[in-house]
């Protein structure tokens, strides 16, 4: 159905465009749902207090140390995050 109004035409094409620059609706609601700014948000929150938590500068950067806490808090937000979206989807 077109229409003969140029905003509404505007409009139509615009959703015509965007159709064909995503591949996959699924793919779209994957990147949605794992919020990635969020996640990188909460990483760096936490090395920012990693730091600002160390005892004294005389000792050695626990580096291991910090690699393994930036991992596991990464994959638990992003973890709680899927699970919270889901939970929410199914209600």
């Amino acid at each position: 159905m077109m229409t003969t109004e140029p905003a509404a035409a505007v409009l139509e094409v615009a959703a015509v465009e965007r159709r064909h620059l995503m591949p996959s609706n699924a793919l779209a609601d994957y990147w949605a749902l794992t919020k990635p700014e969020v996640n990188f948000l909460i990483v760096i929150t936490t090395l920012a207090g990693f730091c600002l938590g160390l005892p004294t500068p005389s000792h050695p950067f626990p580096c291991l140390l910090l690699l393994h806490t930036l991992l596991g808090t990464f994959d638990g937000s992003r973890g709680h995050r899927n699970a919270e979206s889901v939970h929410r989807a199914a209600l």
